[in-house]
C-alpha cells in the first residue's frame, strides 16, 4: 500500500520542487529516467510520501541539485552554476560599454586636451578590460574544466539528460574563459551531445571543426589529433555519410604511416575502414581489414570492435549467429556489439536468435539511462510478431515505431531504416498489403535522401527481403533479386539462398 500519511512542511516543499522538475521534463520522462511508473510520479505529486530512492534517481538522472530538492537551497540543477559568473561579468560588460562609448568618439574632430583625454580614457578602458579578463579566466578555468570532466564522465555512463544540462552550463562558463585546451574539449563534448540527441548534421560540423583544430594545434599528426579524427569518422558513419567516413579514414591512414603513428591507432582506422566498407557492399575488402585490425587493437577497446567484426563474419557466411552471440564483458562502447547482434537476429527472423540478442542487449544496458537503439525496439516487436502474428501486435507496435520516428526528425537514413523494419514487422504479422505500402514509403524516402547520405546495409537487406515475399509488382521483385545476386557475388554468403534460382 502506498504511504498516505500526512506530510511535513519539508515533504510539501520537496513536492513543489518535484512539480517544477515535471513541468520541465514531463511526468513520463521523469518516470522513465527514475525507473518507476507514471502513476507513482502522479501519486508523489498528489500527496504520497516521496521515497529517498526516487529523490536519488532525480539527482542521478537529471542532475537535480540535492540541496535544492531537499531544502530549496541553491539552483535547481547542478549544471546551473553560471549564475554567479553572470554577476562577475557585470563589471566586464560595463568596461566593454565604456570602450564602446570611447570608440564612438570622432577623435579627428577633437583637438588639444580633448584628444589626449579621449585617448587616455580608451587606454584606461582597455587596461581595465585586460585585468578583468585575466581575473575571469582565473576564476572560470577550473570550473569549466570540472564541468567538462563531468560531461565526459556522464558520457561514459550514458546519462544524456545530465550531459545536456552540463553542456549548457559549460557553454555559459566558456563565454568567460579564454583557454584553447578547454575550448577544444567543449567542441568535442558538443559534438557527442548532438549525436546522442540525433542532431547528426550539427554533430558532424562540430567534430569536423574539432578535427581541424586538433591538427592545427599539434602542428603534426599527433596521437591525440589522430584519435580526434577517428572520432570524426565514427560520427560521419552515424550520420549516414559512409563514403566520406571511409575517404577520411583512408587519407588519415596514409598520413598515419607517414608520421609513424602508433600501431593500435592505425588498427582502429583499419577497423573503421573495414566496417564502413562492409556497409557499402564491399565485404571482400572490408572483412580482412577488420580481421587484421582485431590483432593490433589494444585490449581496452577491442571489445567495442567485436560488433562490426561479428557483423562481417555473419553476413559473409563464415560464422553462424549462435557462435557469435557470446556476451562480452561490459566495457565502454560494447553496446555496439549488442546493436550488431540485433541486426543479425532481425535478418534471421529466428525467435531464439532474437531472444538471445535481446537478452544480451538488456544485460549490457542495465546500468545505462540513454534511449535504446532502434534495433532494440524492432527486435522486441519482431519476436512478439513471431509469437503472436496478429493485426493487434502490429497495431500495438505502432506507438513505439512512431516514437522512434520522432526521435530522428533530421535523420533521413534512419527514417528509411525504420520504415523497412516496420514493413518486415507487417509481413511477420501476416499483412503483406501493409508491408507493400510501407515499402513504397521507404522507396520514396530512399529517392529523397540527401546527396552523400546512405542507410546501413541491414536496411537495404530487409527492404529487398520483404519485397521478395510481399507479392508486389514484378519490378520490385526483380530489383530485389538483382540486389541479392550482386551482393552474393561480392562476398555476402549469407544471401546465397536468395541469389540462387
Amino acid at each position: 500500500m502506498p504511504d498516505t500519511e500526512p506530510n511535513s512542511d519539508a515533504d510539501e516543499g520537496i513536492r513543489k520542487r518535484l512539480q517544477q522538475v515535471c513541468d520541465r521534463h514531463s511526468q513520463a520522462d521523469v518516470a522513465r529516467v527514475c525507473a518507476t511508473s507514471r502513476a507513482n510520479v502522479s501519486r508523489y505529486l498528489s500527496g504520497n510520501r516521496i521515497p529517498a530512492s526516487f529523490c536519488a534517481a532525480l539527482v542521478k538522472g537529471f542532475g537535480v541539485n540535492p540541496a535544492w530538492l531537499l531544502n530549496g537551497e541553491g539552483s535547481p540543477y547542478l549544471a546551473d552554476i553560471h549564475a554567479g559568473h553572470a554577476r562577475m561579468a557585470t563589471d566586464l560588460l560595463e568596461v566593454v560599454e565604456a570602450m564602446h562609448v570611447v570608440a564612438q568618439m570622432r577623435l579627428g574632430a577633437l583637438t588639444g586636451k580633448q584628444h589626449l583625454k579621449a585617448l587616455r580614457d580608451l587606454d584606461d578602458a582597455l587596461r581595465a578590460y585586460e585585468r578583468l579578463r585575466e581575473k575571469l579566466n582565473e576564476h572560470s578555468r577550473p570550473i569549466l574544466a570540472k564541468l567538462l570532466d563531468d560531461v565526459e564522465s556522464s558520457f561514459g555512463r550514458k546519462h544524456p539528460e545530465r550531459v545536456h544540462q552540463l553542456r549548457r552550463a559549460a557553454e555559459q562558463v566558456a563565454r568567460l574563459c579564454d583557454d584553447e585546451d578547454l575550448a577544444f574539449r567543449l567542441l568535442e563534448a558538443q559534438a557527442m551531445d548532438d549525436m546522442v540527441a540525433h542532431r547528426s548534421d550539427l554533430a558532424v560540423d562540430k567534430q569536423r571543426s574539432a578535427a581541424l583544430r586538433a591538427i592545427v594545434r599539434a602542428g603534426t599528426l599527433s596521437t591525440d589529433a589522430l584519435a580526434v579524427i577517428i572520432r570524426s569518422t565514427y560520427l560521419l558513419e552515424g550520420a549516414g555519410r559512409l563514403d566520406e567516413s571511409v575517404a577520411l579514414c583512408r587519407a588519415m591512414r596514409v598520413l598515419g604511416d607517414a608520421y609513424q603513428a602508433p600501431t593500435h591507432l592505425l588498427a582502429r582506422l583499419d577497423a573503421q575502414i573495414g566496417d564502413v566498407l562492409t556497409e557499402l557492399g564491399e565485404i571482400q575488402e572490408g572483412m580482412p581489414l577488420l580481421q587484421r585490425a582485431m590483432t593490433f587493437i589494444d585490449d581496452r577497446v577491442r571489445p567495442a570492435w567485436m560488433g562490426p567484426w561479428s557483423y562481417a563474419q555473419y553476413f559473409s557466411g563464415v560464422a553462424e549467429f549462435e557462435h557469435l552471440a557470446v556476451q562480452p564483458r561490459p566495457v565502454g562502447g560494447v553496446e555496439l556489439f549488442a546493436q550488431c547482434l540485433a541486426r543479425m537476429a532481425l535478418w534471421s527472423e529466428s525467435g531464439p536468435n532474437l531472444q538471445r540478442a535481446l537478452e544480451i542487449y538488456r544485460e549490457l544496458r542495465k546500468d545505462l539511462s540513454n534511449d535504446p537503439e532502434p534495433e532494440f525496439t524492432h527486435a522486441t516487436w519482431a519476436l512478439r510478431a513471431l509469437q503472436q502474428p496478429t493485426q493487434s501486435t502490429l497495431a500495438e507496435a505502432g506507438a513505439d515505431i512512431e516514437a522512434l520516428r520522432r526521435s530522428y526528425p533530421s535523420s533521413p537514413q534512419m527514417q528509411f531504416q525504420i520504415s523497412t523494419f516496420e514493413a518486415q514487422l507487417a509481413l511477420l504479422c501476416g499483412r503483406p498489403q501493409e508491408a507493400r505500402k510501407l515499402l513504397d514509403a521507404a522507396a520514396e524516402m530512399e529517392q529523397s535522401l540527401p546527396k552523400g547520405v546512405r542507410p546501413y546495409l541491414i536496411a537495404y537487406a530487409i527492404q529487398h527481403h520483404v519485397a521478395l515475399r510481399a507479392k508486389g509488382p514484378q519490378r520490385d521483385y526483380d530489383r530485389a533479386r538483382e540486389w541479392f545476386v550482386a551482393h552474393y557475388r561480392k562476398g555476402y554468403g549469407r544471401f546465397r539462398p536468395l541469389a540462387s534460382d
